[in-house]
């Protein structure tokens, strides 16, 4: 189950509130795909950190709807690796 935080700054644009989001999940050995618990508004606002670096979407992992799942074949997630995905959602 990940840990979900909210983070306090808010952004307003076009009546659509947005929300910062943090989910942190602690990896199975070789696990791929980890599931959101709100929609990114966009792809564009994902960070993906594994063990506190910064991984670049389409090269390093790939997202549809709440699914992000990891892509990169020659870094193989371990058990206990920390994953942290920051995205920004519609509330």
């Amino acid at each position: 189950m990940p840990t979900k935080y909210n983070v306090t700054s808010e952004v307003s644009s076009d009546k659509v509130d947005f929300v910062r989001e943090l989910e942190e999940f602690t990896a199975g050995a070789g696990q791929t795909d980890f599931v959101l618990g709100k929609t990114p508004f966009s792809v564009n606002t994902i960070v993906f950190k594994v063990n506190g670096v910064s991984y670049r979407r389409t090269t390093d992992f790939t997202v549809a709807a709440e699914t992000v799942t990891w892509t990169d074949a020659e870094f193989v997630l371990e058990a206990g690796d920390i994953v942290e995905i920051e995205y920004d959602f519609s509330s």
